[in-house]
């Protein structure tokens, strides 16, 4: 975009400017009132627990909960009765974005798996990592 020069021009400096304003004007999130429909008899809730881009959200009657995934590489989990997020029911283990998760029932186990190239078999009621499957040359 710029030739390499030893000093910047005010021009360049105007652009340059102008890119980061652009930039951080995209960045920004849409203010949620936009998605929101006014419909009757429903109760429109918004709360933020995630840091990032969400990827998963999924419902799993047999745990009674709601499982959240994001690239905040956070998997939180929600109480579903009063809709709102578990202190403390965050499984962290993953040190880059997650990019999806799944529970099986017969098992009672969650596998989640993201940019980190490893499935992480864990515990949902204990939070607590059982196995670790890595070898991936990409991410999951």
């Amino acid at each position: 975009m710029f030739a390499k020069k030893d000093k910047l021009t005010d021009q360049d400096v105007y652009e340059l400017k102008r890119a980061k304003d652009n930039f951080i004007a995209k960045s920004q999130p849409i203010n949620p009132s936009k998605y929101q429909e006014h419909v009757r008899h429903v109760e429109v809730i918004h709360k933020q627990c995630h840091r990032s881009w969400i990827t998963q959200i999924k419902y799993y009657p047999d745990i009674q909960n709601l499982v959240s995934s994001s690239l905040d590489g956070c998997i939180h989990i929600h109480d579903i009765g009063s809709l709102s997020y578990k202190e403390g029911r965050t499984f962290n283990l993953h040190q880059k974005g997650v990019n999806a998760f799944v529970y099986s029932a017969a098992h009672k186990v969650m596998a989640s798996c993201g940019e980190e190239r490893q499935i992480i078999l864990w515990n949902p009621f204990t939070l607590m990592a059982q196995t670790y499957l890595p070898g991936h040359t990409t991410a999951v």
